[in-house]
């Protein structure tokens, strides 16, 4: 029971009364009661509590109010709706993985348990009432409460954070929930952008790692992923077109195979797959980034991505053993032959400057093993388990200079052809050789040498 002046109302049409059953529908959460333990969310019911106590307490109002805002700006969410809180509140409730929003990704909206949905349509009506509290009224209601207890009203000042908003483009602004007077009717709105989007962090980013803390394995997001243009793969048509008519069947629910890029380093083995975030992200693909040491969490990754809705690229980089090494076994038996069958949304591309991966020994071949051929045989049939292998050439100097020529114009390198050729041809002889990571380099230090230039002449 809160000892509060229900009869207090503001300009902004929000009175206590409205801030306490904020409160109030804020602990009657069921299904997405998860978002109580979020610390934006938290402070924002600390400020309430604050707000509707009687008699007013300035420093703890003063205190609640800083401390939400801060909180707010560490967990600031992008968009063009001009109030913080609301598009933080709509962002969380669209990243919140819970059972509603877990089988809304999953499967269709007639196939979700209807006392789930009625849990739900409970929980969005309850969090509409929080979304009502904006930023301009919560910050109005501080100030008129901590006005009556000071002599200087002047002396009061509370930083407004309504201004945050980016104009930037966000999932979250064409959603319905922004305009609609009651969420509850909203709700297969809402699991339809589940079923598009994903949930928790598969919702917030579309890259991840996996790491290693302790014995437990983990996905950490990649907030800012190497999303490589499409366009800047020069001369590598014929693999691109290959790799993405293998993904596009893939994204189509289709029969696709792993994929095995093999090629000299710097040929674009890496920058390929990479630029398939570009392309197809908002498809629902997924990308992350396995290191071949925790090739045997494999299993545990399926198990955790199997009952998504989105599609997912195990992408192993630089995939090679050596003659000692048996982490192979575990790729060959997820590739093909395990008892466990793979998740229909998930797939395996992988990068190798070894076109058969295992480093073969000629005392592979000796008389020493009886049955010495298996042995041969056991560590060249990992790279046919693969249903795709793609080849990537060393550049010639031909193509070395096409790749230049490609990027130079892309990023307006005011420099004529011959001295653009001259120069490229130099660069390569005292760098790693014509290649596509050697082209790529030296345009971006012709970027960097024009960019200082101009600064100089400021």
């Amino acid at each position: 029971m809160y000892n509060a002046q229900p009869e207090t109302a503001n300009t902004e049409g929000i009175s206590l009364h409205e801030l306490i059953k904020a409160l109030q529908k804020a602990h009657q959460l069921v299904v997405y009661r998860g978002l109580l333990q979020d610390h934006v969310v938290k402070s924002y019911l600390c400020l309430l509590e604050a707000l509707i106590s009687y008699p007013p307490a300035v420093p703890t109002i003063n205190n609640a109010y800083h401390d939400f805002v801060h909180n707010l700006i560490m967990k600031e969410t992008p968009g063009k709706w001009p109030d913080a809180w609301q598009r933080y509140l709509v962002s969380a409730i669209l990243a919140d993985e819970n059972p509603f929003s877990r089988q809304a990704e999953h499967v269709s909206f007639q196939e979700i348990s209807p006392n789930l949905i009625e849990a739900a349509r409970h929980d969005l009506a309850c969090l509409q009432q929080m979304f009502q509290t904006s930023s301009r009224s919560i910050r109005k209601v501080a100030i008129e409460r901590m006005s009556r207890e000071m002599e200087n009203c002047d002396s009061i000042s509370l930083l407004s954070w309504e201004a945050m908003s980016s104009g930037q483009d966000s999932p979250v602004d064409s959603m319905v929930l922004f305009n609609s007077d009651h969420w509850e009717n909203d709700i297969e709105a809402v699991a339809a952008y589940y079923r598009a989007h994903g949930t928790g962090i598969f919702q917030r980013f579309h890259a991840f790692r996996w790491e290693k803390r302790g014995d437990e394995g983990c996905l950490t997001g990649i907030s800012r992923p190497d999303a490589v243009n499409p366009g800047e793969l020069i001369g590598l048509q014929r693999q691109r077109e290959a790799l993405e008519t293998n993904t596009r069947y893939f994204l189509a629910g289709l029969p696709a195979s792993h994929v095995l890029l093999y090629g000299p380093r710097g040929t674009g083995k890496t920058t390929m797959v990479k630029s398939l975030l570009n392309a197809y992200s908002d498809r629902g693909l997924r990308i992350i980034e396995l290191p071949k040491q925790h090739l045997s969490d494999l299993p545990a990754i399926f198990n955790l991505l199997c009952n998504r809705a989105l599609r997912f690229i195990i992408f192993v980089d630089d995939l090679s053993f050596e003659d000692y090494e048996v982490d192979y076994k575990v790729l060959k038996t997820v590739l093909e032959g395990g008892i466990e069958r793979r998740p229909d949304n998930v797939l395996i591309y992988a990068t190798s400057n070894r076109r058969h991966i295992v480093k073969e020994m000629f005392s592979d071949r000796a008389a020493e093993e009886m049955h010495g051929g298996d042995s041969v045989q056991e560590k060249l049939s990992l790279a046919d388990r693969f249903g795709m292998t793609i080849t990537f050439p060393y550049p010639s100097e031909r193509s070395y200079l096409e790749i230049v020529r490609g990027l130079a114009a892309r990023y307006h390198i005011d420099l004529s052809d011959d001295e653009l050729v001259k120069r490229a041809l130099q660069w390569e002889k005292s760098h790693s050789g014509p290649s596509g990571r050697t082209a790529r380099q030296f345009v971006d230090h012709l970027v960097a040498e024009a960019g200082l230039k101009r600064g100089k002449q400021k």
